[in-house]
């Protein structure tokens, strides 16, 4: 007879030593703590004035990291930013905390069909920066 229980998919890494619920509890802080930037569309941040938002330390040092990525690469640049090989040290503490935290909640994409001890076919879209 199959179990019925529930089973959780793996958390991520850093939070390893909690439970479901406890991770969850996180995701749910982050997400009322960052609403006004979670929902807002990518051109939102221009057209509807979104800057006037961002606490000025980070508009700062963002301009300056777009600024020296050049016009070719500014976009790159930006979705860089969560990448695991991230530099943060470069950054005003509170969007270090930020941008760490936004790379360290996302579940592991990275799962194997257990039944068929494959990965599961699904499609993604990748964007490939030069």
């Amino acid at each position: 007879m199959k179990s019925l229980a529930y089973r959780f998919p793996p958390l991520p890494a850093k939070f390893s030593n909690t439970t479901p619920e406890q991770y969850l509890d996180r995701l749910i802080d982050v997400c009322k703590e960052y609403e006004w930037l979670i929902d807002a569309l990518a051109f939102d941040i221009f057209t509807h004035n979104y800057w006037g938002k961002f606490p000025a330390e980070w508009t700062e040092a963002l301009m300056s990291y777009v600024d020296e990525a050049g016009d070719d690469r500014c976009a790159c640049a930006v979705l860089e930013l969560t990448s695991k090989e991230a530099d943060y040290s470069r950054w005003p503490t509170s969007l270090k905390a930020y941008l760490e935290t936004i790379r360290d909640l996302p579940l592991p994409r990275d799962v194997l069909n257990e039944k068929e001890n494959e990965r599961p076919n699904i499609r993604r879209r990748h964007f490939v920066c030069y």
